[in-house]
């Protein structure tokens, strides 16, 4: 038999029902929107649950007592632990708000489980005080206190790297520079190409986020970067990343973004009144987009908008992939003209925002989902803003091509 040294219980009390607590602990999206990065849960007795977070740890165990609304009892097989420990969770109900009363046991007294038990305290030390936020406001301190370098990552491909003349074969590619944050300051342009990050190589978006995971709120740490097949060093000062405020009420919600999307089509509109066929099939190099393509991806876009609407509706979890060239491909099939592929951006704008028109009390009531969702819709004007200015770029590339 191990020897067990429970760790001391842990409590929290929350202004939020008791069963959006048990939510919280069993539902893969309620545990991810406060504890983890990542979940997967069976709720039930026997059922699984494991969780993952960007600092590469994970733990992976299984449900051995479920009482709805009052009991979670769970086993935890951290990475590198040398043994199973016991999760027990007790929501207890006290008219408008819950206590909430986490218990971790069974774990080692050896020297090997000195540094793991430190570590599971600060996880739910912080969990805890996360978890209060998240039912009471929505808001996710993770996001709010997370530093960030102000960049639009990318991971770099074999076109990337033969197009910027890049000598090396891992990195971070800048595919935007956020204007005022650390990496614009720092001297960072877009087309870089970060290959590390205070001192550790990043070769993949989750090394870049496990690395910027492990570093403090407005610390300073030395960026290795390529701008073309040249080698820089600067220091970057790390910073709030920017977090739209979400309105008070879902009506604020939808005016707000009624207007965006008004605002973003018209100027979308302009950009591409009187483009040729010739010009909106025009690309400078194969792995840029046409303008064309540019229209399929705010089509695709909105019509991920309403697939991620619906799992978070069902509470499920929804995976975003990245553009492939021949989903792009189908739509300018269905849709070969510039009018017809507004059209569809249009109606898929529309689409959107009567889903949103139509969401349960009940779903606006879960307020962490609420606020994930309303972050993901508020860079709509900034999403379409962008892609407008790429279409411009396009045009003046053309343009200047046929001149010559």
């Amino acid at each position: 038999m191990y020897p067990a040294a429970d760790m001391e219980t842990l409590r929290t009390v929350v202004q939020s029902p008791a069963e959006q607590v048990y939510r919280a602990f069993t539902r893969s999206t309620g545990l991810s929107e406060w504890l983890c990065n990542g979940a997967r849960t069976f709720p039930k007795v026997g059922g699984m649950i494991t969780l993952w977070w960007n600092s590469g740890y994970y733990t992976a165990g299984e449900f051995t007592r479920l009482e709805p609304d009052r009991l979670v009892h769970f086993s935890w097989q951290g990475r590198s632990e040398p043994h199973s420990s016991q999760v027990q969770v007790q929501i207890m109900p006290d008219g408008e708000q819950t206590l909430v009363e986490v218990t971790h046991s069974s774990l080692g007294s050896e020297e090997i489980w000195v540094e793991p038990r430190r570590e599971l305290r600060k996880c739910w030390g912080q969990g805890l005080e996360n978890l209060k936020s998240v039912l009471e406001t929505g808001v996710d301190l993770r996001i709010i206190n997370r530093p960030g370098m102000g960049i639009y990552p990318a991971e770099l491909s074999a076109e990337i790297k033969a197009q910027n003349k890049f000598p090396v074969d891992h990195g971070i590619f800048l595919h935007q520079v956020i204007e005022g944050r650390g990496a614009e300051k720092a001297g960072l342009l877009k087309g870089d190409l970060v290959t590390h990050v205070a001192g550790s190589p990043v070769d993949r978006i989750e090394t870049l986020l496990q690395v910027l995971s492990r570093q403090k709120m407005d610390s300073t740490i030395e960026i290795e970067f390529y701008r073309g097949p040249e080698r820089h060093t600067v220091q970057l000062d790390l910073m709030p990343l920017p977090v739209p405020k979400v309105p008070n009420s879902h009506a604020e919600l939808i005016n707000l973004l009624e207007k965006s999307y008004e605002g973003g089509y018209q100027k979308l509109q302009a950009a591409v009144a009187r483009v040729s066929d010739e010009a909106a099939n025009w690309k400078s190099m194969p792995e840029d987009w046409s303008i064309k393509e540019v229209l399929a991806h705010l089509i695709h876009t909105e019509r991920d908008n309403q697939s991620g609407l619906h799992s978070m509706l069902l509470d499920e979890k929804f995976e975003w992939h990245d553009n492939s060239l021949e989903r792009g491909i189908a739509t300018i099939t269905a849709y070969p003209t510039i009018p017809e592929l507004m059209e569809e951006v249009l109606r898929s704008q529309n689409e959107t925002l009567a889903f949103l028109k139509s969401l349960p009390e009940k779903f606006l009531a879960r307020k962490s989902t609420y606020w994930r969702l309303a972050q993901d819709l508020l860079t709509v004007d900034v999403h379409i803003q962008e892609h407008t200015d790429q279409i411009l770029q396009n045009l003046l590339q053309f343009t200047a091509i046929q001149k010559t």
